[in-house]
């Protein structure tokens, strides 16, 4: 159960993570502004789309009426160009807004240190579960270690056995997390066995490692693919999920019983609405008047 680990929080020292901001607010254009493809944590992970006009409404309106509250946090990268470090949200918002230009802090850093503050940030919104905090983690041990997400309870744990730690992992995850090299080796190996379609559903806050560790038991492939996708439109419910991996592997066919059947359907029609609402009732009361009478259509 997710409930054994303890959910990853922002150490205190990442409060002095935050003296690096220059005092001197600058002014800098949009255009000047880079995005870095895939470098904040959670969307390089998250199905959602945060930065669309509707999602963006109303930071755009609060922009609107105030300007921009809380200046972006940017670092030189060359030819007076700068990529964004914090405040995608705020970058977006300000373009609908229509803004030339937006109030920055202009900071010279490392793209490792740029990373473990874009990371900070993140942590900090009160959306994230535990879960999604720990997918965080192991994305962040994977870059600062240059190495696959799938290797890095591996790695970390090696580290623990050998105390030598030349790239400084127990220090970023105390910074960042909270957490010691130690406790990320025992405890986090169960969220690499997840595959990416599985981690954004879990970051983007639909179901947890709960409801999902079943599908880890199974291989790779269309099987796994085709439940989780059951399970996200609603056709099965977690329990079902269980039943159906178990059934997988001792090499039964998937099947759902007819209590089963009703159940999600009972489901589904609670979810449904409008026409598709009244359509669906109006088969299911054809189907009850069918059991109810089945002489009845043979006799016509």
């Amino acid at each position: 159960m997710s409930r054994d680990l303890p959910p990853p929080r922002a150490a205190t020292s990442v409060a002095s993570m935050r003296q690096i901001l220059d005092d001197n607010v600058s002014s800098v254009a949009l255009s000047d502004i880079e995005i870095v493809p895939h470098f904040n944590p959670r969307s390089a992970i998250s199905t959602e789309q945060p930065f669309t006009r509707a999602a963006l409404n109303d930071l755009i309106e609060s922009i609107n009426e105030n300007g921009v509250l809380q200046p972006l946090l940017l670092r030189p990268i060359g030819n007076d160009r700068y990529a964004l470090v914090a405040g995608e949200r705020r970058y977006h918002a300000s373009r609908f807004a229509g803004l030339k230009a937006v109030p920055a802090y202009i900071r010279e850093m490392t793209e490792r240190e740029a990373e473990e503050f874009a990371l900070h940030e993140n942590l900090q919104r009160s959306d994230l579960s535990a879960d999604a905090k720990a997918l965080l983690a192991i994305r962040a041990v994977a870059r600062h270690m240059d190495i696959p997400e799938d290797q890095t309870v591996l790695v970390a744990g090696r580290i623990k056995k050998s105390g030598e730690d030349p790239k400084g992992l127990g220090d970023m995850l105390r910074r960042s997390f909270g957490i010691s090299v130690s406790t990320f080796a025992q405890r986090y190996g169960k969220f690499t066995r997840f595959n990416q379609d599985e981690k954004r559903v879990i970051v983007d806050g639909r179901y947890g490692i709960s409801t999902l560790i079943p599908l880890t038991q199974l291989p790779e492939g269309t099987q796994r693919t085709a439940l989780l996708q059951q399970l996200l439109d609603g056709h099965i419910t977690g329990a079902q999920l269980e039943r159906q991996v178990s059934a997988l592997r001792r090499g039964k066919a998937l099947s759902t019983t007819p209590e089963d059947d009703l159940k999600t359907a009972n489901q589904l029609l609670k979810k449904s609405t409008g026409t598709h609402r009244e359509r669906a009732l109006e088969m299911l009361n054809a189907l009850l008047e069918h059991l109810r009478h089945p002489d009845a259509e043979e006799q016509n």
